[in-house]
């Protein structure tokens, strides 16, 4: 069973360990096993809140963490960091009262097999750099590193935290899962509706054309919805 009182869990999106694997494109193993470890090892990320193996529940920041953690674990410069040096930077983060660090407005510093995370502190209005090297990394300027600004598709709010992330758009649309509408289940903007409600129009209404009267929607949001279930599967 989930730990946190109820209202604590409005706003946060909420998903089965099986829906956030999906949605960020990973088999629910490697999920599992990146938040509640295996017989490998330790888990490399911390979910937002506590739950039974029998009941798990995980939170919008922790999807948009899995996302980050798969961006770069399949980006070519990425490739060669390991689990483990994700694990050491999550709990370097943790030492320093940083939570979900993956799931704040950050930019990500690759350094040979190395990850340096830059992330905005909202609590002084600064930058905290995580994952240096005690000499190694001493008064560098990191002209020499790859600086790639991260998940330009994710809005953050006020306290530099992930709200809302756009995963797919067409010329008049976007499927969006937004931590505060729906429970971060994925929508069509700008009307709102359920991606899944789209999907399900199509074979009771018989056509998209059908589906996209019964919505009073475009035919071209339809067809977003079923771009973004065929994107979703099979999971990288």
């Amino acid at each position: 069973m989930v730990t946190v009182e109820a209202p604590q869990l409005i706003g946060v999106g909420l998903y089965t360990p099986r829906e956030a694997a999906r949605f960020t494109k990973l088999r629910t193993g490697t999920f599992n096993r990146w938040f509640y470890g295996d017989a490998q090892g330790r888990p490399a990320l911390k979910p937002r809140f506590d739950s039974t193996a029998e009941d798990r529940v995980v939170t919008f920041w922790d999807l948009i963490q899995a996302l980050a953690v798969r961006r770069v674990r399949t980006s070519p410069m990425g490739k060669r960091i390991s689990l483990q040096h994700i694990r050491d930077v999550v709990g370097e983060c943790e030492g320093m009262g940083i939570t979900s660090p993956f799931a704040r407005r950050h930019t990500l510093y690759w350094f040979s097999d190395r990850l340096i995370l830059r992330t905005d502190d909202s609590r002084t209005g600064g930058e905290q750099y995580i994952g240096l090297s005690a000499g190694v990394d001493k008064d560098q300027l990191y002209h020499g590193a790859i600086i790639r600004p991260y998940l330009e598709d994710v809005y953050y709010g006020s306290d530099k935290m992930a709200r809302r992330w756009t995963a797919l758009s067409s010329a008049n649309y976007r499927v969006v899962l937004d931590s505060d509408r729906r429970f971060g289940m994925p929508i069509i903007e700008p009307d709102g509706v359920l991606v899944s409600a789209l999907i399900d129009a199509i074979e009771s209404e018989g056509s998209t054309q059908q589906a996209a009267r019964a919505f009073d929607i475009r035919p071209e949001a339809i067809d977003l919805a079923i771009k973004y279930q065929e994107y979703l599967s099979p999971a990288a």
